[in-house]
């Protein structure tokens, strides 16, 4: 496999991140979610935050210069409301289809833990999407319950609440 580079995400990196985003959803999550659920949250899910671009905590993994997968951490929660001290929130993950199972999204996530960690969070927050409760379980993430994420006033995405404690 060629050399993982992992860095913080910038806003230049908008354009890559919001491409990655479309591929990987669009492709990733139809097995799991309606068609008609997915029509209607890609076009809100799949654009990359200038706030998460502007944080030193969401990071992109690239290969040969190219984005391959992007995800992070904050202390604001997916909501944009103030988080709480200890605690911290995954955010946008995503990983490149044609670079599944390649370790991609496991050395952001272990990127994301060891950031958190060393920030001084203890307890680290994830909505995942369906297809991807058995990813974050294996990186250690314990399933809560489904949720239904009011996107727009008239679009619902179904997620599921995760939660890590990273120790102190």
């Amino acid at each position: 496999m060629p050399v993982l580079n992992i860095a913080p995400a910038t806003p230049g990196d908008g354009p890559e991140v919001s491409d990655l985003l479309l591929r990987s959803y669009s492709a990733l999550l139809a097995p799991e979610y309606d068609a008609a659920v997915l029509a209607a949250a890609l076009p809100k899910i799949t654009q990359a935050r200038r706030s998460l671009l502007s944080c030193p905590t969401y990071f992109v993994a690239r290969q040969r210069g190219r984005v391959v997968g992007a995800g992070g951490w904050t202390h604001v929660t997916p909501f944009g409301r103030p988080g709480v001290a200890g605690v911290g929130h995954i955010r946008h993950v995503a990983c490149d289809p044609r670079h599944l199972r390649q370790g991609v999204a496991r050395a952001i996530m272990q990127h994301s833990m060891d950031t958190a960690r060393s920030a001084g969070v203890r307890l680290l927050c994830c909505l995942s999407t369906r297809n991807a409760v058995p990813f974050y379980r294996a990186m250690g993430f314990g399933a809560g319950a489904e949720v239904a994420l009011q996107l727009t006033p008239e679009v619902v995405f179904p997620a599921v609440e995760m939660r890590l404690g990273l120790g102190g």
